[in-house]
Formats: structure tokens, sequence, C-alpha cells
């Protein structure tokens, strides 16, 4: 997700199945501190009105998913979704049953290629 909301002129659509938008450790459970305020602020994913503007300018699909019983990713990816709502930036949103686990993504992978495919197809 950074490096796609940060290159959105490059991607035509950008997803995170699981993920994370703030460098974590292995475990996912404690934010890394990376030195700086300048180095935490480059490694968080890009989400306000900056993000906004690039994305109306390079229309990009942005959608994340996340399962409803992910201990380490659940309350993140909630954040981010409220963090692009309040800055309108359009977006697809979704939780689903299950973990952090292969399982979850097996059973969602063509839903969500499919939504980048159908995206690229129309220019996002």
């Amino acid at each position: 997700m950074n490096i796609g909301l940060r290159n959105v002129n490059v991607f035509g659509a950008v997803e995170s199945w699981s993920g994370y938008f703030a460098p974590t450790d292995p475990s996912g459970l404690h934010k890394l501190n990376l030195g700086s305020p300048q180095a935490n602020a480059m490694a968080k994913v890009p989400r306000g009105v900056g993000l906004k503007a690039a994305a109306h300018t390079h229309p990009t699909f942005i959608g994340f998913y996340v399962g409803r019983q992910d201990s380490r990713f659940l309350d993140p990816n909630y954040d981010f979704n409220e963090a692009l709502d309040r800055a309108h930036v359009a977006h697809l949103f979704r939780t689903y049953p299950g973990g952090h686990s292969g399982a979850l993504w097996r059973g969602e992978a063509m839903r969500w290629l499919d939504y980048a495919l159908d995206a690229l197809a129309r220019g996002a």
C-alpha cells in the first residue's frame, strides 16, 4: 500500500489483503520507530488530502480487506478506512469472517483480483 499509494501515477489498482499501514515488528503488534519523525512519516501509508489530490489526478482503485478475527491488523484496517473516509478518498473496504490466514486470502482472491481487473479495464 505504501509504495502503491505513493505512486498512483504508476499503479491503476492498489490492494491490501489483511495488510498494515505503518511499519511493525514481525508480530504485527508493535509499531516500529525508525529513528526520526520524518522516517516514521515516510513509512506510514498516505491517507489524507495529498492522497486525495493524487488519486484525483491519477484515478486509482484503492481496495483493502481484513478478517474480523485478525488480531494483528483488524484495528489498523478500520483506522485506515476511517482516515480515507475523512479525507473523502474513494476506496473499497470490506471485512470477512476469519483471521490472518491463507484460507481467507485464497477464499477472497478471485473476488479481489476481479475488483482490480475491472478497475484497470475502466481506467480506474
